[in-house]
């Protein structure tokens, strides 16, 4: 699963995130950085990054707030 996450008013970064899961389900590797959006460099955690949303709140369709919408 992969997650990016721009912030262009606070820090002009983005956060990537990834995570790799075995056949089993479980994690195996978990990655985060940030990386200017500018120059594409990576950086240092902003001092701002507490204030991001939630990675993954929902990791199934299912769980999804708008699934009403999209399910037959």
């Amino acid at each position: 699963m992969i997650d990016r996450y721009m912030e262009m008013a606070k820090c002009g970064c983005m956060r990537y995130t990834s995570l790799l899961f075995a056949t089993d389900g479980r994690v195996t590797r978990r990655e985060r950085r940030f990386v200017n959006a500018s120059t594409g460099s990576e950086i240092e955690a902003p001092t701002t990054a507490g204030e991001f949303p939630e990675i993954w709140g929902f990791r199934r369709l299912e769980q999804l707030p708008f699934y009403s919408l999209v399910k037959k």
